[in-house]
């Protein structure tokens, strides 16, 4: 059976081109909310994090994406990584031998394979130069390594250069590696309220032209800033497929033209019938029934509300004043401002799940029941497959997909060779 792997199709809305967000979240359930928050700010095709601070007691997951994840080695609630990547894009966990604390997979982008590694190393531990090249001989190229190395240099925008930016700056060096950092920096120290940068985006030499680095101008509660690796192949997102909004429809107007387009059948065969009764349906749809837009949205959140977007706002007001004028008092204003946030947002998912549940009784039929359980988790009716693996290798052009599902449900006999030539 041909197996079906989504992926970015061709040709797509260059204003939502695939975006990997490296984040040290500093507690994956800790700041869960938050991550929820940034999912739908950038809708990231993948989520590079450090210090997730899980253990084997708990499995980590995320709505619409597969989680791959590495606690750290003693299973405590501390360091730890992981990748999540969303559910409809193929993906595999490279096994890697190295004892450093990291996740890695291989995906697909630009329909090439590419590694990506999230890294954590701790500041309380020497870095040690051999382990970090040993991992990188692991790699299959090309690859990402997007971490936090608390490592200063002002090759990256720290102002001084400490022993374990010196390490680094020799690891980038003799490694033949691309940094991708900009200088800005990435870290807001909770002690001091000071500025540094040392979370890093290192890639293989031929990514050097893929992406555009920048960094979020909130921290989503972490004392880290994202980090946002933009795909600079603008034709590379994903679109949604067309649908009729029905609700929005003419129905009076529909139910005229379709009272006076069609006659009685002369001769024609039944396949002429079929096509000139299709054709005009569609055709007095097209004119009476508006469609939706192919352009992606923001994730649906259901707990959205004005009063969290004013909050929002008001966080990055305060750090902003904060950033410019880095006083005790703006940086106290800062934080209350965050902690407010969260409490806002804690409240407002608690209370969309009871205004759900109210909204489900006996009269509720089962097909209302998991429609609203779809919009819930944010998931909504999506494209076809954009492609696939085949006997005969990787499939992306749109008829060549139709002829392999075609030709495989004839060779399983769900159809017949002869219902697939009416349909050509």
């Amino acid at each position: 059976m041909a197996m079906v792997i989504p992926i970015a199709k061709p040709g797509k809305d260059p204003m939502n081109p695939n975006k990997i967000i490296q984040y040290n979240i500093n507690g994956f359930y800790n700041n869960f909310t938050d991550l929820n928050l940034l999912g739908r700010d950038y809708d990231p095709l993948i989520f590079a994090l450090q210090e997730t601070h899980l253990t084997s007691r708990k499995t980590p997951c995320l709505k619409g994406y597969h989680v791959f994840w590495r606690n750290h080695p003693s299973n405590t609630a501390k360091g730890g990584t992981a990748i999540l990547i969303k559910e409809q894009n193929w993906a595999r966990e490279i096994p890697i031998h190295s004892t450093l604390e990291c996740t890695v997979i291989q995906t697909k982008m630009r329909g090439r394979y590419i590694t990506i590694c999230s890294l954590y190393l701790n500041p309380g531990e020497r870095i040690d130069y051999a382990k970090l090249s040993s991992l990188v001989e692991e790699l299959p190229t090309p690859f990402l390594i997007l971490g936090d190395y608390n490592a200063q240099s002002v090759a990256w925008g720290s102002s001084t250069t400490n022993t374990r930016g010196r390490t680094i700056e020799r690891f980038i060096e003799e490694h033949n590696l691309l940094l991708l950092n900009d200088g800005s920096f990435t870290y807001l120290s909770p002690s001091y309220g000071t500025f540094s940068a040392i979370d890093l985006s290192l890639c293989s030499p031929s990514l050097e032209l893929t992406f555009n680095w920048n960094v979020a101008k909130d921290t989503y509660n972490s004392d880290h800033f994202p980090v946002i690796l933009t795909d600079l192949d603008t034709n590379c997102s994903i679109t949604r497929r067309k649908r009729w909004k029905e609700d929005s429809a003419n129905w009076p107007a529909f139910q005229r033209q379709i009272a006076g387009k069609f006659t009685q059948y002369a001769s024609a065969s039944i396949d002429e019938q079929l096509d000139e009764f299709n054709n005009g349906v569609i055709g007095i749809a097209q004119k009476t029934i508006p469609v939706t837009s192919t352009n992606p949205k923001k994730k649906y959140v259901p707990w959205w509300t004005k009063e969290i977007k004013d909050a929002i706002k008001k966080r990055r007001r305060l750090y902003r004043i904060y950033k410019n004028y880095p006083t005790p008092e703006n940086l106290s204003a800062f934080r209350i401002s965050r902690s407010h946030v969260k409490k806002l947002v804690v409240e407002a998912k608690q209370k969309s799940w009871q205004d759900f549940v109210e909204r489900i009784d006996s009269t509720s039929t089962s097909k209302e029941v998991w429609d609203k359980m779809r919009k819930l988790c944010g998931r909504f009716k999506g494209s076809g497959p954009t492609a696939m693996i085949s006997s005969e290798g990787f499939v992306a052009d749109q008829k060549l997909i139709a002829e392999t599902l075609a030709n495989k449900l004839i060779d399983n006999k769900i159809i017949t060779p002869e219902a697939k030539t009416r349909h050509d």
